[in-house]
């Protein structure tokens, strides 16, 4: 195996990670029909968390992820964290829906949206429209 950034994330479309980065093999350590091609193994989280049917010793938890993430064992979805930042949404048209989302502020600049468009501000902290901003005719505009 050669060194890669094992661990990193495997995201679905609903923005939960549904496995990590394993390993990279050469076709050389495996048996595959191109000899100098790399194959990048995904393991499933869940498996992670319970540490697999690999016989280890009881006390070793290191294979496993939930002693080290939820050691009272109660949690079954974790949403991510967000983190408070400003978003600037500047010099843009919109032409279909769309959805902007923030943890903090959102800063509105030079934003024009189309009839027929909805633009949706969703944000913990405050929505300020700091210059042009149109909302033709037609188009949808709301703040969450």
């Amino acid at each position: 195996m050669q060194p890669t950034s094992s661990g990193s994330s495997l995201i679905n479309s609903d923005k939960k990670i549904i496995g990590q980065l394993y390993g990279l093999y050469w076709c050389a350590d495996i048996q595959c029909d191109n000899p100098v091609a790399q194959i990048v193994a995904y393991g499933k989280f869940s498996v992670s968390w319970t540490g697999s049917d690999t016989p280890i010793p009881a006390k070793d938890n290191r294979r496993k992820l939930q002693p080290w993430l939820d050691p009272n064992n109660t949690e079954t979805v974790w949403n991510g964290l967000c983190v408070p930042s400003a978003v600037y949404f500047t010099n843009k048209t919109v032409a279909t829906n769309t959805t902007i989302t923030s943890c903090g502020t959102i800063n509105i600049q030079n934003v024009k949206v189309l009839k027929g468009a909805k633009l949706i501000l969703e944000a913990e902290g405050e929505v300020n429209i700091i210059g042009d901003f149109e909302v033709e005719i037609g188009a949808e505009f709301e703040i969450r």
